[in-house]
């Protein structure tokens, strides 16, 4: 059972993670934040030290939750690499159509959208997104190499340059989901990203 502070804790950085993604980091002030989780400053400022920090968090908020809903659950529900990776895409995919049926925009990926705003003004801001690429690209490599070893990979294939690849074209596919307002460009960036594995 989470204790008071760990409540606190958590209901801030979720307030603020939903804002930065609704919004932008630059666009939403500490009191917007303050008053959705129903805090006041001095205890925002007792939890996180600035708002630079908790930006932070919440990038460690969204991984945490991404690797275990996207990732992980795809990683246990097929042994087969291909399927794993259209899992990813297919979690992805139904995360984005679900806020569309509700009328609500294409988000894109809070990484992304905090990175490409934020990565020259905030060190910090900057390695804590490149430090979720880089746990994230276990995954993408693991699934090449069962690609090769099921015989669908064409040739050897490097672990790291294609789990960049396959990060680079998960990012390209959200960045249209949200400039297009379309969460089916997700779905059509999977057959991109199993060129990649065919090598």
């Amino acid at each position: 059972m989470e204790s008071r502070k760990e409540q606190t804790h958590r209901r801030i950085v979720e307030a603020a993670a939903e804002l930065f993604e609704l919004q932008s980091y630059q666009a939403v002030n500490v009191n917007q934040i303050c008053e959705r989780a129903k805090v006041n400053k001095a205890t925002l400022y007792q939890h996180y030290g600035s708002k630079e920090a908790l930006a932070v968090a919440t990038i460690e908020h969204h991984f945490e939750r991404q690797k275990a809903e996207y990732y992980e659950a795809a990683m246990a529900a097929a042994p087969n690499p291909i399927d794993r990776l259209s899992g990813i895409y297919q979690r992805v995919y139904q995360q984005h159509l679900a806020r569309s049926d509700r009328g609500e925009s294409c988000i894109g990926c809070p990484f992304v959208n905090i990175l490409s705003e934020m990565a020259v003004d905030s060190p910090a801001i900057r390695d804590a997104v490149n430090s979720v690429f880089e746990r994230l690209k276990p995954y993408y490599s693991l699934i090449a190499r069962d690609a090769k070893v099921i015989g669908y990979a064409n040739r050897e294939l490097d672990g790291d340059v294609v789990s960049s690849a396959l990060i680079s074209i998960m990012n390209g596919a959200l960045v249209s989901a949200k400039s297009e307002n379309r969460p089916e460009t997700i779905l059509e960036s999977l057959e991109t990203a199993k060129l990649i594995l065919r090598g």
